[in-house]
């Protein structure tokens, strides 16, 4: 299938509903992308900024800002090229986020930059490549940091100038969607940890890195989280699984844009990881990520705050009956090569990313692999991961995953 971008002589791209709720999110939390490479070596603040200026001139989607009144809101080239900051990380051991507070910093998608990348000096040297997940996500990300990397490496930058939004690929891809009957999916979910403790916003995040092969090692944390649930109160379990949308493309196919779907998987007591990695494969085979309603446009028609208001009443009224749209989300990334992101004298030797958070999912986990190792990463409300509950989620979960 052809995917048609809309080129003009200066790159922009169509905002959609979801970067709409990305950036409504983020006036109130930061809701970034922030992808952390761990290594050795030297980190050449020139160098970098060199580098970061060829790649994000080859793809432009790291410099957009919102412009435009509400119903003509879109991304536009800023021009300006992601700034490159060295950061204090001397406090940070990168198992948490204490120690860490630049990543709690806002990236801008009005004033910008969207994007930016942190030289982190401490013990191991860091790089973090962060992004406004209303204008990157994940593999956006890393895409655009590779691209960094080449450029560091006096390699050709790969570079992507598509235009194509969420909403666009998935009208395109419902021409093909095969039909199927659709079963309504509990909205009314509890979640790891239990129920809401005070009222703060805080966001924290906790990793952990084991060791081993892992066969269907996203269904084993979806079954594992899902009996953590259990542990504090009856009721169901339905958790969200991201998909690339990528994965209908050609493979040499470049976009850094938000291009993520969602399934929603239902467990229910007794369900094994074979079962669920069952379900997930006969809801891909389906194409269920593909998704559009053009309902969603109307929420072009309010200002930000007031979308931002809605959000925040929507999520405390979830975090005061315990019950939300999902109990959480997990993500695998898969193996990252970590030899794609050497260059500038920088060695990575671990790589990990840092799950965002919406109240309406309180519960976000991914796996990462890089080198020998795995590593697995939680992020949860303050509200419902203090007193220990985040630690012993992690210990939980990670104690009980059964390696090959």
């Amino acid at each position: 299938m052809k995917f048609k971008d809309n080129k003009s002589k200066k790159y922009s791209r169509n905002l959609s509903s979801t970067d709409l709720l990305s950036i409504a999110r983020d006036s109130a939390t930061p809701f970034n992308n922030q992808m952390v490479f761990e290594g050795t070596g030297v980190l050449d603040r020139g160098r970098w900024e060199a580098a970061a200026e060829r790649a994000s001139a080859a793809n432009p989607g790291s410099r957009l800002i919102l412009k435009g009144r509400p119903l003509l809101r879109r991304w536009v080239d800023s021009g300006n090229t992601p700034r490159v900051r060295v950061v204090d990380g001397s406090r940070w051991t990168g198992y948490s986020n204490e120690g860490a507070p630049f990543l709690m910093d806002q990236l801008s998608p009005v004033q910008g930059p969207t994007c930016e990348v942190l030289l982190v000096q401490g013990d191991p040297l860091r790089v973090v490549f962060r992004s406004n997940h209303g204008v990157m996500d994940a593999r956006g990300t890393l895409l655009w940091a590779e691209d960094i990397f080449r450029a560091l490496r006096g390699e050709a930058v790969l570079g992507s100038t598509s235009t194509l939004n969420d909403e666009e690929c998935c009208k395109n891809l419902l021409k093909i969607k095969p039909k199927m009957k659709i079963k309504k999916t509990p909205s009314r979910n509890i979640t790891p940890g239990g129920t809401m403790q005070g009222d703060s916003r805080d966001v924290v995040w906790l990793r952990k890195t084991i060791q081993g092969r892992y066969r269907n090692l996203q269904s084993q944390v979806i079954c594992l989280a899902a009996k953590e649930a259990w542990k504090n109160s009856e009721g169901t379990a339905v958790f969200c699984v991201s998909v690339d949308l990528r994965r209908h493309m050609p493979p040499e196919t470049i976009i850094t844009a938000f291009l993520s779907g969602s399934i929603y998987l239902e467990v229910k007591p007794g369900d094994t990881p074979e079962k669920i990695t069952g379900m997930l494969k006969d809801k891909l085979n389906a194409k269920r990520e593909i998704s559009y309603s053009r309902m969603n446009r109307l929420m072009f028609l309010m200002p930000l705050k007031v979308i931002n208001y809605l959000m925040d009443r929507i999520g405390n009224w979830m975090h005061s009956t315990g019950h939300y749209l999902a109990s959480g989300l997990v993500v695998n990334l898969g193996l990252v090569p970590l030899e794609k992101y050497t260059g500038g004298g920088f060695h990575p030797v671990s790589f990990f990313g840092i799950p965002t958070y919406i109240d309406v999912i309180p519960f976000f986990m991914g796996t990462i692999g890089s080198g020998k190792n795995i590593d697995v990463i939680i992020t949860m409300n303050k509200g419902l991961a203090d007193n220990g509950r985040i630690e012993e989620i992690m210990e939980s979960i990670t104690s009980q995953l059964v390696s090959e």
